[in-house]
Protein backbone atom coordinates (compact mmCIF):
# COMPACT_ATOMS: atom_id res chain seq x y z
CA UNK A 1 0.00 0.00 0.00
CA UNK A 2 1.23 3.32 -1.05
CA UNK A 3 -0.02 4.75 1.84
CA UNK A 4 1.73 2.67 4.20
CA UNK A 5 5.11 2.82 2.49
CA UNK A 6 5.35 7.05 2.95
CA UNK A 7 4.34 6.45 7.16
CA UNK A 8 7.09 4.00 7.61
CA UNK A 9 9.33 6.27 5.18
CA UNK A 10 8.47 10.10 7.02
CA UNK A 11 9.00 7.30 10.57
CA UNK A 12 12.21 6.79 9.04
CA UNK A 13 13.58 10.16 8.31
CA UNK A 14 12.32 11.16 11.10
CA UNK A 15 14.07 9.23 13.49
CA UNK A 16 17.37 9.91 11.53
CA UNK A 17 17.14 13.59 11.09
CA UNK A 18 16.20 13.49 15.22
CA UNK A 19 18.57 11.27 15.80
CA UNK A 20 16.13 9.88 18.33
CA UNK A 21 16.33 6.67 20.25
CA UNK A 22 12.73 6.93 21.83
CA UNK A 23 9.65 5.41 20.29
CA UNK A 24 7.74 7.21 17.85
CA UNK A 25 3.88 7.06 18.37
CA UNK A 26 1.84 7.56 15.44
CA UNK A 27 -1.61 9.03 15.51
CA UNK A 28 -4.37 9.73 13.15
CA UNK A 29 -6.49 13.10 13.25
CA UNK A 30 -9.42 12.27 11.33
CA UNK A 31 -12.63 13.76 10.44
CA UNK A 32 -14.83 10.04 11.17
CA UNK A 33 -12.43 7.73 12.62
CA UNK A 34 -10.56 4.76 10.05
CA UNK A 35 -12.02 2.29 8.65
CA UNK A 36 -10.56 -1.28 10.30
CA UNK A 37 -8.07 -3.05 7.36
CA UNK A 38 -4.94 -5.10 7.41
CA UNK A 39 -2.74 -1.54 8.27
CA UNK A 40 -4.53 0.10 10.88
CA UNK A 41 -2.02 -2.26 13.42
CA UNK A 42 0.45 0.22 12.86
CA UNK A 43 -1.68 3.38 13.91
CA UNK A 44 -1.06 3.68 17.89
CA UNK A 45 -4.31 5.78 18.91
CA UNK A 46 -6.40 8.29 16.40
CA UNK A 47 -7.79 11.73 17.51
CA UNK A 48 -12.06 12.37 15.50
CA UNK A 49 -13.90 15.27 15.35
CA UNK A 50 -15.78 13.80 18.45
CA UNK A 51 -12.88 14.15 19.99
CA UNK A 52 -11.97 17.43 19.46
CA UNK A 53 -15.09 19.33 19.71
CA UNK A 54 -16.78 17.35 22.89
CA UNK A 55 -18.69 19.76 25.03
Amino acid sequence: MKCLGNILERLGLFRMATKTSKALVITFVTTYGMVDGKHKSIVHSEVTMDNLFKS
